[in-house]
């Protein structure tokens, strides 16, 4: 719901496929929350989340 008002609200492009971006977004996120136990880094987390968004744009 988020990335389709994203893409609605012209945050995100239009050229996207908003179930696979959805997925691989968890996934992402779930390595993230792995290196980030791992690393003893919290900031892993919202560091690849705010290159995923970005990637988006």
């Amino acid at each position: 719901l988020l990335l389709k008002q994203g893409v609605e609200n012209g945050e995100f492009r239009n050229t996207i496929n908003i179930d696979e971006v959805a997925s691989l977004f968890i996934t992402n996120l779930e390595g993230a929350l792995f290196i980030s136990e791992t690393l003893k880094d919290a900031t892993v987390i919202t560091k690849t989340a705010d290159h995923f968004l970005n990637l988006l744009r």
